[in-house]
Formats: C-alpha cells, structure tokens, sequence
C-alpha cells in the first residue's frame, strides 16, 4: 500500500510541472515575423492555390521551427502514383485523395472499398437502369469511405 503511494505520489510530481510551462517559450509574440524577415518560406505546391479538379491539397502548418511557413500536401487523383508509407518505400510527398487509398499491387491511388462505395455503386447500376425511386437518393460518402452525416430538413420525408 504504502509503494503505490509513493508511486502516485512520484506520478504526480512529474506530471506537476506541465501545467507551469507556458505555450509560449519558444515562439514569443513576434518570432514568425522575425523569422520570415531572417528565413525565406518555401513556396509551397501549386495543388493548394489552384484546387481544382485537377490539383488539390491541404494547407497545414509547416514542420518548421513554430510553424511559421505553410506546407501544401497534394492530394492525389484515382490513378496517380501513391506510396504506402515505410522507411525507403517511395518517395511521394503527397497522399491519395478523399475516398481513395493507395493500392499494394499497382502502387496508383484507386477507389475504397468500403459499404458506402459499395452502396452508391449499387445505386448508381440501378439508377442507369431506371429502377431508382423518385425520392432515392444516392448515398453521400465521407473522405473515409464511411457514410457521410446528413442533416434531417424538418416536415420532410
């Protein structure tokens, strides 16, 4: 009883300092302007500026000293070349776009595999059919693949 007192009690003087240190010991008010007068920023990937259907990409905060700089991380189209991740596994900065993944096989991005697909691909063989009801919609899928959320409109089926 007593050591797992005295373990807490160690537990808790360790963890004590992290709510004394403050957010701003490195990066004080006014370190990104000096660093971007002192330091150039990378121009980042056209695939951020442009987003379009053909570029896309997400801005994130650079992995620079407080991140200072914007990072463009492209987002690639379904038959583009991807890479799984892994140390000496492809040299590709960017990754496979919302509802795609990286296949093992071909190494290109292609489409999910997950219920959702599945599903609108259903709905879309019986839409080119002409068996879909009039108030069939076709299901909404998440950048995971997943079924998208979708807001219910009051009075309405």
């Amino acid at each position: 009883m007593a050591a797992r007192l005295l373990l807490m009690f160690i537990c808790v003087l360790q963890t004590l300092p992290l709510f004394f240190v403050s957010s701003t010991l490195l990066c004080e008010a006014g370190f990104c302007t000096k660093y971007r007068q002192e330091n150039t920023c990378p121009t980042t990937a056209r695939d951020c500026s442009v987003n379009n259907a053909t570029f896309s990409g997400l801005t994130l905060p650079s992995p620079t000293i407080c991140n200072c700089c914007d990072y463009c991380l492209p987002l690639y189209n379904k038959g583009e070349p991807c890479s799984l991740g892994g140390p000496g596994d492809g040299v590709t900065v960017g990754r496979c776009g919302h509802g795609l993944t990286c296949d093992n096989g071909t190494r290109t991005c292609v489409r999910m595999s997950t219920k959702c697909h599945d599903a609108q691909d259903d709905y879309d063989a019986r839409h080119a059919k002409g068996e879909t009801g009039v108030l069939e919609r076709r299901p909404e899928c998440d950048i995971r693949g997943d079924y998208a959320t979708y807001d219910c409109v009051p009075s309405q089926t």
